[in-house]
């Protein structure tokens, strides 16, 4: 009798430390395992993810899962879903989180459904690294890598055991596989290849590839991993783990019934797990350690965590194990710098807890992760980070839900004077002055289609004041190609708007000599000559002793059309000098020199536009009329034209003014004449407008005369 009592107390304590150690995991598992019955209230609820979202157990327990928070439809529709005993795999988010869930029926001894269980993983590390880099899953799978995957023991070259979720995974039931060989099931032109799945012997760790038939005939490609194993008898069996690859599909192999399902299941955990006493000894490890560190699982048993952590790392991790053993809180995951069997560095995220066993704490148990990708895509980071500091112009980054500034680097805060705690979280558009807003919401807008922009806004520092600035903003994507923000580059052209004033009021003093010199030149080749005619016709007159009446009124005639096409040239010399101070513009100008000319001069003059003038600024506008001005005069005056033709066409880019006429004038004859330096007003003109890059062009017209053509960059200041 004694003997039972103690045997029964020998197997409660192991029952009791099962538990203990299954709490452990739970309680440590970087995700939530909840429980519901039938009426979806909430009977067990446990992990770290409850502290993330900001709820505790107590108070869920006994509690609708429906209840205690208003979710969004696609979270009261996985619930509902789970609630109906539904088996099912989905993502979902919670409070700023996101979670991987699996949800499988609890049934009774008779089958009935009597609840749901599932367990949420914490992926929001890994979601974030998968939309801010590559597709790269590795360094960010979920702690335990619960899958679809079908358990299948073999013994003796026939299957004894299938999980079954082979129902779910491959539409027909354990019935269809036990008793039989894989021979039998595998695909014909597939077992060549996988001998060692098929031999009773083989020994170790097996990869294979093959095909099944699924339930609706068609043949399904497996991945099968396996490992030879000792039952308690001693006897070799074979434990395999079956995968879909046709859809990826992992099974849910989470909450084994037994110690031996939990063994696996961390045996496949891409993750290291790890136990160790309270001196630091291994006392477990899974294939995990051994595919990281290189060594054997056998090694790992014989050896210290002080053999596996860096020197600079184990007093922290000394420390963590001191503090949990004292029961107070600790930091968690922690990150150590660890060392490979060859010497090779190992940064890894861990997240430990502690073993309790007859009352106390027996050792530690942990999950590792290699975070080394990560860690070197950190440091390329801050690299990166301590360029972008160098440069002199600001740099920000926003993202593109809200345009809330995610960046900013050093120089961004000397010009606009915001610290960076300051202006993260602030928007782009409270950068600019309020006359410039609209014209920023409308480059945000562009940016945030996928186009790049770059163009002239009045920025305005923290103190309020205001500042002209070129700004440069470009869409930003993730390794998928999607739009996640924007990159603004910002950088402060007061010095350079300066300079501009300078030299364009520098070059408009220019123009205003070169005017000069050119109505000097104007006065004396024309003006002049009339009234040294006029001066001439009234010596003839004053020197004649007699005239005759008729005479008389012929040399006053004569006098007065001198005198009345003097006034003309003088008017027109005028004129010139400042054609933006009349009302309206360019078209307008040019109308009335042509009426002008059609009345004095006998000209057939046409103009017609193309595009929009309003896109021409007035300075570029004055420019083309003195340039119609110079070209009109000079066809009156000796190309002994009947008609000219005035054309001005305003692009993407430039502006270009075209006269033509049918007179007998030479291409090359007036560029000989300008190289001369005769044809001054022309020779003015160009260089004029070289100056402001653009060009004078002269050639012949086909009809005969010719055509001067002026361009002008539209924005030429």
């Amino acid at each position: 009798v004694v003997h039972e009592i103690t045997r029964a107390k020998q197997d409660a304590e192991a029952v009791r430390a099962s538990g203990q150690r299954l709490g452990t995991l739970i309680a440590n598992l970087p995700g939530a395992v909840i429980v519901l019955d039938r009426n979806g209230i909430i009977t067990f609820v446990g992990g770290r993810a409850l502290e993330k979202v900001g709820v505790a157990a107590e108070d869920l327990l006994g509690r609708s899962v429906f209840e205690f928070y208003d979710y969004p439809p696609e979270v009261v529709n996985h619930l509902t879903r789970a609630v109906a005993g539904a088996s099912f795999r989905d993502r979902v988010e919670f409070r700023g989180a996101i979670f991987e869930a699996r949800w499988s029926p609890l049934r009774s001894e008779t089958g009935e459904i009597t609840g749901t269980i599932g367990i949420a993983l914490d992926i929001t590390a890994r979601v974030s690294a998968e939309r801010s880099r590559d597709e790269s899953d590795a360094r960010f799978q979920v702690l335990m890598d619960h899958s679809a995957d079908v358990l299948c023991e073999l013994r003796e070259g026939r299957i004894t055991y299938i999980s079954p979720n082979c129902q779910e995974a491959s539409g027909l039931p354990p019935t269809h596989f036990v008793g039989r060989s894989p021979a039998d099931l595998v695909h014909p032109d597939d077992l060549a290849a996988n001998t060692s799945l098929l031999a009773t012997g083989w020994t170790g760790r097996i990869a294979a590839r093959f095909r099944m038939r699924n339930g609706a005939g068609d043949w399904s490609w497996r991945e099968a991993t396996g490992a030879r194993i000792l039952d308690e008898a001693g006897k070799p069996r074979s434990v395999l783990v079956l995968r879909n690859v046709d859809e990826r599909v992992r099974a849910d192999a989470a909450l084994a019934a037994s110690e031996a399902k939990y063994r696996n299941l961390v045996e496949g955990a891409r993750d290291v797990v790890y136990t160790h006493d309270l001196q630091g000894n291994f006392t477990g490890a899974n294939a995990r350690a051994e595919a990281v560190y290189g060594y054997t699982t056998e090694e790992i048993l014989r050896m210290n965590i002080a053999q596996i952590i860096d020197p600079a790392f184990l007093p922290l991790a000394l420390e963590n194990m001191q503090r949990r053993l004292r029961g107070e809180p600790t930091e968690a995951p922690l990150e150590f710098l660890t060392r490979a069997k060859n010497g090779s560095p190992r940064w890894m995220e861990v997240v430990s807890g502690p073993i309790l066993a007859r009352g106390g704490v027996v050792g530690f148990q942990g999950i590792a992760r290699d975070i080394g990708e990560r860690k070197a895509a950190e440091d390329r980071i801050g690299l990166q980070t301590q360029l972008l500091d160098t440069v002199s112009q600001a740099i920000m980054a926003t993202d593109r839900r809200r345009g809330a500034i995610t960046y900013w680097n050093r120089y961004a805060q000397t010009l606009f004077g915001y610290r960076e705690t300051e202006a993260i979280g602030m928007t782009a558009l409270a950068l600019m002055a309020p006359q410039s807003r609209t014209l920023a919401v409308e480059a945000i807008t562009r940016v945030l289609r996928g186009e790049h922009w770059s163009g002239e806004l009045i920025a305005c520092r923290k103190d309020g004041t205001a500042f002209p600035a070129l700004v440069i903003g470009t869409p930003l994507f993730d390794a998928a190609g999607k739009l996640i923000g924007t990159v603004g580059v910002a950088a402060d052209i007061s010095q350079l708007r300066h300079a501009e004033q300078q030299a364009t009021f520098a070059r408009e003093q220019g123009a205003v000599f070169e005017e000069r010199a050119r109505i000097a030149h104007d006065l004396h080749d024309n003006v002049a000559q009339f009234f040294f005619s006029i001066g001439i016709a009234s010596k003839d007159l004053l020197e004649r002793t007699s005239v005759t009446p008729t005479t008389l009124g012929r040399r006053l005639g004569h006098i007065r059309r001198l005198a009345s096409e003097g006034g003309r040239e003088v008017r027109r010399a005028v004129s010139a000098l400042a054609p933006a101070q009349r009302p309206g513009g360019i078209d307008s100008w040019i109308e009335s020199l042509a009426d002008e000319l059609r009345a004095t001069g006998g000209l057939n003059v046409e103009y017609a536009r193309q595009g929009s003038a309003a896109l021409l600024s007035a300075e570029v506008q004055g420019d083309l009329y003195r340039a119609a001005q110079e070209a009109l005069y000079n066809v009156r005056k000796h190309a002994r034209a009947s008609h000219v033709c005035v054309g001005l066409r305003v692009d993407g880019s430039t502006a270009t003014l075209q006269v033509a006429d049918n007179g007998l004038g030479s291409a090359a004859e007036i560029e000989q004449a300008v190289a001369r330096g005769t044809g001054f007003g022309l020779r003015s003109l160009r260089e004029q407008f070289q100056a402001r890059g653009g060009r004078l062009v002269l050639s012949n017209n086909d009809s005969g005369g010719i055509i001067a053509s002026f361009v002008l960059p539209r924005n030429a200041t």
